[in-house]
């Protein structure tokens, strides 16, 4: 890393925390407030209700402010810069407009789950056909997708599962923003010095990290849907613009293992009229079960470490058998 791009991770990391510390502000003056869910764990009804939401906003602030710099510092060509964000960008305003509505009815519920997915399924599809069209899908270096219907339908499945597998992880003090921190790293060591996605990957993580600064344990701000949308579309596009799409199953880990718990308790219930968990997504069964807040999130953040070295390592074991 040249020291301009060292600098500028520097620049973002902390202009970030500035900003988002005068938002938190903000938010509090305005009384921007995370309505809990009634059918929730009584904690967070408790101790979480005066915590304000929406910190995602200034990563859209952040972004816009870091593509200006990165012209300033010749960091890159602007041109797939500018690419790159789009759907991250795009995305989060499906988040905002949900926040926007839970905070405007006072409500834990924004728009309808309905017409969220609709709204995803039209971002990702546009974007996925986009894509594949200008660039072309790599399953790994290399090796494209064998037609591009293939190519559209599994980006526009990848990122719609990203983008609820991240709002579903986004439940408890720095959990999500702690595991996409480990992601991104993954990202950057796996395809460093790749110069198309190595700029827009620090400036995730430092966008990312600059956030758990206020949202660990006790979180002084939540990120929203806009929050959980735009860092979910970030690791699909790092991974499709990285040309190794695979490489999403390794870094969204967590995120998949919190989305399954999800498909597993509904399956129980509708089919089977039980429960597998005491309450989904499963970190709220370890909550349930006794265990603190802070124990959740570091033993989640060293399972979602640990799994994304074991399954990177089975990962490139199969790709370099098929590819001699």
């Amino acid at each position: 890393m040249n020291l301009n791009l060292c600098l500028f991770t520097i620049f973002v990391f902390l202009f970030s925390i500035i900003c988002q510390s005068l938002w938190i502000k903000r938010l509090n003056k305005m009384e921007v407030h995370l309505v809990q869910k009634e059918y929730g764990p009584r904690t967070h009804l408790e101790k979480k209700s005066k915590t304000p939401v929406m910190g995602g906003v200034v990563f859209l602030f952040v972004v816009l402010v870091s593509i200006a710099l990165m012209t300033i510092l010749q960091l890159g060509s602007i041109s797939d810069v500018l690419w790159i964000w789009m759907l991250p960008v795009v995305s989060s305003l499906i988040g905002l407009y949900d926040d926007w509505m839970k905070f405007s009815s006072k409500s834990s519920e924004g728009i309808s789950s309905r017409k969220k997915l609709y709204f995803q399924i039209i971002v990702s599809l546009t974007w996925s056909i986009f894509f594949t069209y200008t660039h072309g899908v790599q399953i790994w270096p290399g090796f494209e997708m064998p037609s591009r219907l293939m190519s559209v339908t599994l980006l526009t499945f990848l990122t719609v599962g990203m983008l609820n597998s991240m709002n579903i992880t986004d439940g408890l003090d720095g959990l999500a923003s702690g595991s996409t921190v480990i992601s991104l790293f993954a990202i950057f060591i796996a395809r460093d010095m790749d110069p198309v996605i190595t700029v827009p990957c620090l400036t995730g993580l430092a966008i990312t990290t600059s956030f758990l600064w206020h949202n660990a344990h006790p979180a002084k701000v939540f990120m929203g849907d806009v929050g959980s949308h735009f860092l979910g579309a970030i690791l699909v596009v790092l991974c499709s613009y990285g040309n190794f799409v695979l490489f999403l199953v390794p870094v969204a880990f967590i995120f998949g293992f919190e989305m399954l718990s999800v498909c597993i308790q509904l399956i129980a219930i509708y089919f089977f009229r039980s429960k597998v968990f005491l309450m989904s997504p499963i970190h709220h069964h370890f909550e349930l079960s006794g265990w603190s807040e802070n124990q959740i999130v570091m033993r989640f953040w060293l399972i979602h470490g640990i799994g994304i070295l074991f399954s990177s390592f089975i990962l490139f074991k199969i790709v370099s058998s098929l590819t001699g």
